[in-house]
């Protein structure tokens, strides 16, 4: 069974082979300071900053002379590395994280106690959406930016929905039987 990390565990930013790519650019940074809220704000902030990174170097190796578009080059390929790098370790991660929910699973069913948070969780999350659409469709007429509120808490309810759906009766459900079966010894 993997071995959770923890804090200890984790490298400081500067250490990372993306944190050292960064400090390597540095005269670059300024540049990315008027990008910052967008990145801060994307879905996906080190894709965001990678992006950024990649423009700045495209330019240099674009306009610059022979060696800063030499130099540029060596740097869009260390960046490409690192991103892979850290799309690995994020993928470790994630499988770290769903070997860890089996093995409590399994352990679980292999002791006959039952959890029911998820089961609660599940239930609160379902009746959540179900309760917001009856707001929206018959509720009183909303002010302001009420109705948006509601528009994106429902979004959220959504989400959270398809997961539940997704773990009680989608590809989750397979990997639940699995956990049942190992725990049986079938």
């Amino acid at each position: 069974m993997p071995r959770n990390r923890t804090d200890k565990d984790r490298k400081k930013f500067g250490e990372t082979g993306f944190g050292k790519f960064i400090k390597k650019i540095g005269g670059a940074i300024p540049a990315l300071a008027g990008d910052i809220l967008d990145i801060a704000t994307s879905g996906n902030p080190i894709g965001a900053t990678i992006d950024k990174v990649k423009g700045i170097i495209m330019d240099k190796m674009d306009m610059g002379t022979p060696e800063e578009k030499e130099a540029a080059s060596e740097l869009m390929i260390e960046l490409e590395k690192n991103r892979q790098d850290y799309e690995l370790e994020i993928f470790e991660l994630e499988v770290e994280d769903r070997a860890s929910a089996r093995s409590r699973e399994v352990e679980m069913a292999k002791s006959g106690r039952k959890s029911y948070t998820q089961n609660i969780l599940a239930f609160i999350g379902v009746l959540g959406f179900f309760g917001c659409l009856a707001v929206l469709f018959f509720g009183p007429e909303m002010k302001g930016n009420q109705e948006t509120i509601l528009n994106i808490l429902i979004g959220t309810l959504a989400t959270i929905n398809i997961s539940i759906f997704a773990y009680y009766f989608g590809s989750s459900k397979g990997s639940k039987d699995k956990t049942e079966m190992l725990a049986n010894g079938n």
